[in-house]
């Protein structure tokens, strides 16, 4: 039979390792010297619950078994992602042919669409970012973008735009520019 005591402020019957008492958190006074038989904690439970025998008390909540591998988890929150990727990849009704203008320095005269693997190979390092928005037809998204500014160096700054692509689903190409020229580009699933 493990060690108990009872909470002097309470009267809720701990394990005699307990430093608080589990009812009503009351510090409970040990002699450190004192060999402490071990006892796995209680669950705390309220003080009515704690006063009805052990046959009247409630069963615990019944536990899913878990591989450990969070699938579940996973699957439901890829699912979200899967959604939200679809209803992006049908496009927004309320941009009818999602026509697109390129806002610097002049227009492009045709309606946005996704950007082909013909489109993907016209184009080539050292382009400026202008060039490659007229053969695309559109403006890319920006993902990210830097300026490396070290005094007695050059300013270099980096920036690298997504377009959605034509072909698999999830089809797009990304494309890096170094002071409005192209450094690097990479395609995933263009036709």
């Amino acid at each position: 039979m493990a060690a108990v005591r009872n909470c002097p402020d309470c009267g809720n019957v701990n394990s005699a390792a307990e430093y608080r008492c589990l009812a009503c958190g009351y510090k409970l006074d040990f002699d450190p010297e004192e060999p402490v038989p071990f006892q796995a904690p209680a669950p705390a439970q309220p003080a009515a619950v704690a006063a009805q025998p052990a046959a009247a008390r409630p069963a615990p909540p019944a536990q899913v078994p878990s591989n450990g591998s969070g699938a579940a988890w996973l699957s439901g929150i890829g699912g979200v992602i899967l959604i939200m990727f679809f209803l992006n990849w049908i496009g927004n009704p309320s941009e009818p042919g999602r026509a697109a203008q390129l806002a610097v320095g002049g227009t492009i005269n045709r309606s946005y669409g996704p950007l082909t693997l013909s489109e993907y190979r016209q184009i080539s390092e050292g382009m400026s970012y202008r060039r490659v928005c007229e053969i695309i037809g559109c403006e890319g998204e920006e993902l990210s973008s830097s300026v490396f500014d070290y005094p007695g160096t050059p300013v270099i700054e980096t920036v690298m735009y997504m377009w959605e692509g034509n072909g698999d689903l999830g089809a797009n190409a990304n494309f890096m520019f170094q002071n409005d020229r192209l450094t690097n580009k990479a395609q995933v699933g263009l036709r």
